[in-house]
C-alpha cells in the first residue's frame, strides 16, 4: 500500500516542474518565446528519442534479432511517429533528414541496449518487465505526445486546428510503436483492447497542450510541462487501477502455487525456446553475443 501511494506522489510530481515555471517566471518572459522554450522542445525531443530507442531495442533484442535488427527497430521506434507527422503536416524533408542529433541519438542509444543491456540486466538483475521501463516509457509517450502538438501548433502559414494539433501529439507518441510492434510481429498495442491503455493517454496530453498553445502562443515551456503531465498521470492511474483489480488473493495464490507443484517438469517453458540477445548475431552471421550468459 504504501508503495502503491508512493507510485502516485511520483506521478503527481511530474506536475511540479509546470507550477514552478509559472510561480518564477516573470509576465515578460512569458510574452514571448525565449532560450527556454526552444531549450525545453529540444530536452522533450531527446528524451522522447532516447526512451522509445531504448525500449524499441530491448523489444528487437527479446525477438532474437541482431544489432542490425536492434538499430532498425530502435530508430523506427524513436522516430517512426514523427516521421508520420511531419508526412501528414506536408513538412519535408522530415525533421530527422536536417536534425542529424537525433538521427544519431537513436542508433546510439540502439546500440548501448544491445551491447550492454545483457550484463547489465544480469547484475542488476533487471528485466523488460520492471516497472523502471514501463516509466521510462511513460515519460517518453508524454515527451512526445506534447511536442508532436507543439509542432503541429506552430506550424505555418496555416497550422492545424486544436483537435489536428492534438492529433499531431498522438502520432509523434504511439505511430513509432505501432511500425515496432508491426516489424516484430505482434498485436499492435494502441488497437488492441487487451493491451494497457496508450494512445488515449498521448491523445489527452496533446490535446493540454494545443489548448494552452492556442490561448497563449508563446508560453511554450508551459505547455509542453502539462502536455507531459497530463499523459504521464492517466496512464499510471490506469495502470494502477489495473494492477488493483488483478491484485491476486490468497486462493488464487494457493491454486498457482498448486499447478506449480502438480506441473511436470519436463514440459516446455516459454523461457526455453524464446529468443534474446544471448542468441541475437551481431549482423546476421551468427556470432553470439559476446557477453550473454551460458
Amino acid at each position: 500500500m504504501i508503495g502503491h501511494a508512493l507510485r502516485h506522489a511520483a506521478a503527481a510530481c511530474f506536475l511540479l516542474p509546470l507550477l514552478l515555471t509559472l510561480l518564477l517566471t516573470s509576465p515578460e518572459q512569458l510574452s514571448a518565446i525565449n532560450d527556454t522554450d526552444r531549450a525545453a522542445v529540444a530536452l522533450f525531443n531527446y528524451i522522447g528519442d532516447a526512451s522509445f530507442a531504448l525500449t524499441g531495442a530491448l523489444a528487437a533484442g527479446e525477438e532474437g534479432m541482431d544489432l542490425m535488427g536492434c538499430l532498425v527497430v530502435g530508430f523506427v521506434t524513436a522516430l517512426g511517429g514523427g516521421t508520420f507527422r511531419d508526412i501528414v503536416l506536408g513538412r519535408t524533408p522530415v525533421f530527422w533528414l536536417t536534425a542529424w542529433d537525433e538521427a544519431a541519438l537513436a542508433p546510439m542509444v540502439s546500440g548501448l541496449a544491445f551491447f550492454c543491456w545483457p550484463a547489465v540486466a544480469r547484475r542488476l538483475r533487471l528485466t523488460t518487465e520492471d516497472e523502471w521501463l514501463f516509466w521510462t516509457d511513460t515519460v517518453g509517450l508524454g515527451a512526445f505526445a506534447a511536442n508532436g502538438a507543439y509542432v503541429g501548433s506552430s506550424v505555418s502559414p496555416r497550422s492545424p486546428h486544436v483537435g489536428g494539433a492534438a492529433l499531431c501529439g498522438m502520432f509523434t507518441a504511439t505511430f513509432g510503436g505501432l511500425t515496432r510492434d508491426v516489424l516484430l510481429r505482434r498485436p499492435v498495442r494502441i488497437l488492441h483492447s487487451h493491451a494497457e491503455i496508450y494512445a488515449a493517454p498521448a491523445l489527452l496530453g496533446g490535446a493540454a497542450t494545443a489548448l494552452w498553445l492556442s490561448a497563449a502562443p508563446t508560453q511554450v515551456e508551459q505547455a509542453l510541462l502539462l502536455g507531459l503531465w497530463l499523459t504521464i498521470q492517466p496512464r499510471w492511474s490506469a495502470r494502477a487501477a489495473a494492477d488493483h483489480h488483478h491484485r491476486p488473493t490468497a486462493r488464487t495464490a494457493v491454486r498457482h502455487f498448486s499447478s506449480l507443484l502438480l506441473a511436470d517438469s519436463s514440459s516446455p517453458r516459454m523461457t526455453d525456446d524464446y529468443p534474446s540477445f544471448g542468441d541475437s548475431s551481431l549482423l546476421g552471421t551468427n556470432v553470439y553475443y559476446p557477453f550473454a550468459a551460458r
